[in-house]
């Protein structure tokens, strides 16, 4: 069996959803031999040395903000003010005390559990003021220090104050590697599970061709300072679904699915797009393949690490991505696996009955306003007309054509909603 690394990434109060993945990674019996992280990354790795998943949930599931920083102790300010003191605080200092973090650490990580351990373990961190990176592995961390090399790993300067070991000044890995997956490869890796926070960082592309399963939520994960215990559970959730998809163990991309689900929802919708193409002309997998910016988002990201084959897109692929983009507009939830019949059915009760959207949001729709969204939803509904009345008399309206080219992604969304009408009605 080849030596298996998991890769964790930075990202802050975004770390449950790698206790997400390693759920999925229990659950399926993928054993690892090696952990290497960067910031949260490296804390939440020591963790699953320890194989403390238990644990690991009741940390996350409990941690707020005062858990990380200090806060000030204005009583009558709350969290949302206590931060911006906070903030102001670190801007006229050497950063926030993150003395509150360093107790939790010496709560929850076990030197004796770690060292005693068969799965190796490397860190990421960077020396101030010169910027010099360490790359330490497991048999490199002194016992007693542990901890310290955690924090440092974790020191988020200029937000967060350096982490003094030694004399010397150390900040977080993400000046040098926030996903640190040469490090791996140092540790002995032969294959790689690399999980991606998504968060600001530098980032050492692969050279070598090594096996790779590269895991990155589809959906926006809050803010890296968001330590909120209401919130952990949702990204908890989001880390289990795309590890049971990387593994193709569930399908989706946005949204998760029973696998064999896209393959039925097509042959279902078959006769629908069918009848919509012939009456307007239009095919939603020609209209689909317009839209570079759709089925090339992920490489933009994960090329560093993954190669895409020609396998990847298919029919299939193309209306499920369709659906997931009506999805993402009409606000439907993410967290829960769905049959088809219960996605498209929740789509049609948002559309038609306005029911109340996810508070979810997708890096897709992360950069538009909630106004814009609202103005989205309706395009959507007026291509629907236009459609509508296009099926009934054979003759698209001209203006439907130049309203396309300006808000493609709407009009197929529209084109799958009249579909579903067709077909469920």
């Amino acid at each position: 069996m080849p030596k298996r690394a998991v890769v964790l990434g930075g990202g802050g109060a975004r770390g449950p959803y790698q206790i997400g993945v390693w759920k999925a990674l229990r659950e399926l019996s993928i054993d690892y031999h090696i952990v290497t992280g960067s910031s949260v990354g490296a804390l939440n790795g020591a963790l699953m040395v320890q194989g403390d998943y238990d644990l690991a949930v009741e940390m996350w599931e409990s941690l707020s903000l005062r858990d990380i920083v200090h806060l000030p102790s204005d009583d009558d300010a709350d969290v949302e003010e206590k931060t911006r003191l906070g903030l102001r605080e670190a801007v006229g200092s050497r950063g926030l005390d993150v003395s509150p973090l360093e107790n939790l650490l010496r709560e929850v990580v076990s030197a004796e559990r770690f060292y005693q351990s068969p799965v190796d373990y490397g860190l990421v961190t960077v020396q101030f003021p010169r910027y010099t990176p360490l790359t330490l592995t497991k048999s490199e961390i002194p016992p007693e220090k542990l901890v310290d090399y955690l924090m440092a790993s974790a020191s988020y300067f200029p937000l967060f104050q350096a982490k003094v070991i030694d004399g010397k000044r150390h900040i977080d890995g993400a000046y040098y590697d926030n996903i640190p997956a040469r490090l791996a490869l140092r540790c002995g890796a032969e294959e790689l599970i690399i999980v991606d926070l998504a968060s600001i960082g530098l980032v050492r592309p692969l050279k070598e061709e090594v096996p790779v399963t590269y895991i990155r939520s589809r959906w926006f994960l809050g803010n890296i300072m968001e330590f909120d215990a209401s919130t952990s559970a949702e990204k908890m959730i989001l880390g289990y679904h795309d590890c049971l998809k990387a593994f193709r163990h569930k399908e989706g991309s946005s949204y998760t699915f029973h696998l064999g689900e896209s393959r039925q929802n097509v042959l279902r919708l078959r006769n629908a797009f069918q009848t919509i193409r012939q009456k307007c002309g239009v095919s939603i997998l020609k209209q689909y393949w317009k839209l570079p910016q759709e089925h090339e988002e992920a490489r933009t990201h994960d090329r560093r690490f993954y190669r895409y084959e020609a396998t990847d897109y298919t029919i299939g692929h193309a209306v499920t991505s369709v659906a997931e983009m009506a999805g993402e507009l009409f606000g439907i939830s993410p967290y829960q696996i769905y049959t088809f019949r219960q996605f498209n059915q929740s789509l049609l009760e948002a559309a038609f009955q306005n029911a109340p959207p996810s508070s979810a949001t997708s890096h897709r729709e992360r950069a538009v306003s909630s106004s814009n969204r609202h103005g989205a939803r309706r395009v959507v509904q007026k291509f629907y007309r236009m459609l509508e009345r296009a099926c009934l008399t054979g003759k698209p309206p001209e203006a439907m054509w130049a309203l396309v080219g300006v808000s493609p992604r709407e009009f197929l969304a529209a084109y799958y909603l009249l579909a579903l009408r067709m077909t469920y009605d």
